[in-house]
């Protein structure tokens, strides 16, 4: 069972990574539509959370990194961004099921 801190630190670990491969996942982009800003949403969206969930207590719940996590990717599903939104129905089920 994972905890709360390996799923936050997780988030972290994929945020800074992102951030590393941004242009590689641009570059990669092609569905639905090929703008080449695959990479640069996803950074965007993970690194609003990242600053946000380095200011966890040491010991969190899986539910509430999820929840917080959740919350700032509803900010770009707002904006109808396909990224975020397969990455909010994913975290969905994490929070409520």
């Amino acid at each position: 069972m994972i905890k709360g801190s390996q799923l936050r630190d997780a988030f972290i670990s994929g945020a800074n990574s992102i951030s590393n491969c941004r242009q590689q996942v641009d570059a990669l982009n092609v569905f639905p539509v090929p703008d080449g800003d695959t990479g640069t949403n996803m950074s965007m969206t993970i690194n609003a959370a990242k600053r946000e969930l380095e200011t966890l207590k040491d010991d969190p719940t899986v539910e509430q990194v999820s929840k917080l996590y959740l919350s700032y990717i509803c900010i770009y599903v707002i904006n109808d961004n396909l990224t975020t939104t397969i990455q909010f129905v994913y975290f969905r089920e994490i929070c409520f099921y």
